[in-house]
């Protein structure tokens, strides 16, 4: 049933997006490193251009939005990769194809909009700037395919 395999790749893809935010935050901890701006530096742009005020400003209301904003983007892109890998791999594809593919097409998507608007250039990134960027999408592979396997596994007994 389709809704059925949609259902459990949502749920993959959110603890794909619970194993990706515990990596970041493990990162954070161990580098010592500020929480990425990046995210709220897009939303921020993206608001200016179409004129939200109440987003775009630098009132504390306004980035305390653009905080929110970002954290939701995130839930919304890791459940919909989740989603995706469900409809698209997960049935006679290898173990590490679907952890690569999940994780890849979520750092494409998680980059994407700040790439468009200009925010960051991964042209331009140091490798620790890929490190952190790749080791949590790839927590986010590892933690979609082997929720989106356990679970029909289960269903399949």
């Amino acid at each position: 049933m389709v809704v059925n395999r949609v259902a459990v790749a949502i749920v993959a893809g959110a603890a794909g997006t619970l194993a990706l935010e515990a990596a970041t935050y493990a990162d954070m901890v161990l580098r010592g490193r500020p929480v990425s701006t990046v995210p709220q530096d897009a939303i921020r742009r993206g608001a200016r251009r179409i004129g939200l005020r109440g987003v775009a400003g630098d009132e504390p209301a306004a980035r305390h939005r653009r905080e929110g904003l970002a954290a939701l983007g995130g839930i919304a892109t890791g459940l919909s990769v989740g989603a995706l890998h469900g409809m698209l791999l997960g049935r006679r594809s290898r173990l590490v194809v679907d952890v690569l593919a999940a994780g890849g097409v979520a750092m494409i998507a998680g980059n994407a909009g700040a790439v468009a608007a200009g925010v960051t250039d991964p042209r331009r990134w140091r490798v620790s700037d890929w490190l952190a960027d790749l080791l949590p999408h790839l927590c986010f592979g590892i933690g979609t395919a082997v929720t989106w396997r356990a679970i029909r596994a289960e269903a399949a007994r």
